[in-house]
């Protein structure tokens, strides 16, 4: 950046609200600044707005109540134009660049066109993401907005009503960025370009379901399997004990893309599943099975043993009598019931663990080296993991371990 921006003011609307000048912030400390800059916030987010008195109160400070609003603001606007104008850390008059104007009564806050503002760098990318055709261009844009987008939008104002709306539209208007840049991508079949941008999108916001979708698509065109694998399998599951929400048709479609994949890679870091065994000879199949994967004799085994049953849940079918909508809706075929079972699984076990389905209601499971302490560790990863799938109204998973054993 220039010398003509290095003197500009620059306002910070993302992560913690600032206003800084020359790199460093103009504000005092000082807990009298603290109603004044929370008006300048509301004022800042909705610049170039006319607004009365009573709107303000209401949105900055809705929880008071004010004999004469118009008298409050007329007392926290003076207090602010005198933050900007001389009581800040360089002793400068910004009023000409941050100007507070009083329109018959009501107030408009505007800002002098050398002035930078991260929201107004922001909503320029996004102008340029939905007309843009070069792939070098989005790129770079999409880097652009995440330097840009250094946290939630004024996340010191957490809880402040007019922020949580405009803090979620900032959220979505990034989310659909991304996608419109990953769908251009992935028509130029530049996977290892998605991968890269899901993976810093994801560390920003990682809740997006198209993100997460474009992110396995990639991998499973780039022959990473198993990592997609998991990946679904800790972002279904995130998403429902974060969200309560399940697998849209869209990734449910991308988990049987990712299940048919032929494409093999390195599997030393999952576990080791068996075929179905018939329960005639399970004993000796896992013994022998147990054997040809050890890496050692020395090592002990610990057997667990899930089940599938019905769901002892009381629903509100019992207590009201009308139908439970959700436990109507979902019906599960025996291979969706095992398929879930088997994510659940691959998601919670380690890379020695061993397990077999015997059938759609049953599954053995050989751990290596567990500890008693951690069997409810893991017994809780599953049953959270198979959860996010199958709904706990309809089916109750029971998880029990046996003490460690020797295989020989």
């Amino acid at each position: 950046m220039g010398e003509a921006g290095e003197s500009a003011l620059f306002v910070k609307m993302f992560g913690f609200f600032d206003i800084t000048y020359k790199g460093k912030s103009i504000f005092l400390e000082s807990a009298s600044n603290a109603r004044p800059l929370a008006l300048l916030r509301f004022l800042l987010s909705q610049k170039d707005k006319v607004f009365v008195p009573e709107t303000i109160a209401e949105n900055v400070w809705p929880e008071n109540e004010y004999l004469d609003e118009k008298k409050v603001i007329r007392t926290y606007i003076h207090r602010l134009r005198k933050i900007i104008s001389q009581e800040n850390v360089f002793k400068k008059d910004f009023s000409d660049q941050i100007n507070i104007l009083n329109v018959k009564g009501n107030y408009k806050l505007v800002l002098s066109d050398d002035v930078r503002m991260d929201t107004l760098e922001f909503e320029l990318c996004r102008n340029v993401v939905s007309r843009e055709l070069d792939d070098e261009r989005l790129i770079e844009t999409f880097n652009r907005v995440c330097s840009i987008y250094s946290g939630e939008f004024l996340e010191d104002s957490k809880f402040d009503h007019w922020v949580i709306m405009l803090r979620n539209y900032y959220l979505r208007s990034f989310c659909t960025m991304v996608g419109v840049i990953l769908e251009h991508l992935e028509r130029r079949q530049r996977f290892n370009e998605m991968i890269d941008i899901c993976e810093s999108s994801l560390q920003i916001y990682d809740l997006d379901e198209a993100i997460n979708i474009f992110f396995i698509k990639a991998m499973i065109e780039t022959n990473q399997v198993n990592n997609a694998m998991k990946h679904y399998s800790f972002i279904t599951s995130k998403m429902y004990n974060t969200l309560s929400v399940t697998p849209s048709e869209k990734m449910r479609e991308v988990y049987k893309r990712l299940k048919s994949t032929q494409v093999t890679e390195n599997t030393a870091s999952a576990p080791v599943e068996f075929e179905n065994l018939d329960n005639s000879s399970l004993w000796l199949m896992i013994n022998e099975a147990v054997k040809s994967q050890m890496k050692s004799t020395e090592n002990q085994y610990s057997i667990g043993y899930v089940t599938i049953g019905e769901s002892d849940i009381v629903s509100h079918e019992a207590i009201d009598g009308e139908p439970d909508d959700e436990a109507q809706r979902e019906n599960y075929s025996g291979e969706e019931i095992q398929e879930s079972l088997r994510q659940a699984l691959e998601f919670a076990l380690r890379k020695n663990d061993m397990y077999a389905i015997t059938d759609e209601l049953m599954a053995i499971l050989v751990l290596c080296d567990a500890k008693p302490e951690f069997y409810a560790n893991i017994s809780s990863r599953i049953c959270t993991s198979f959860y996010s799938r199958i709904n706990k109204l309809k089916y109750k998973l029971n998880v029990r371990f046996c003490t460690a054993v020797s295989i020989d």
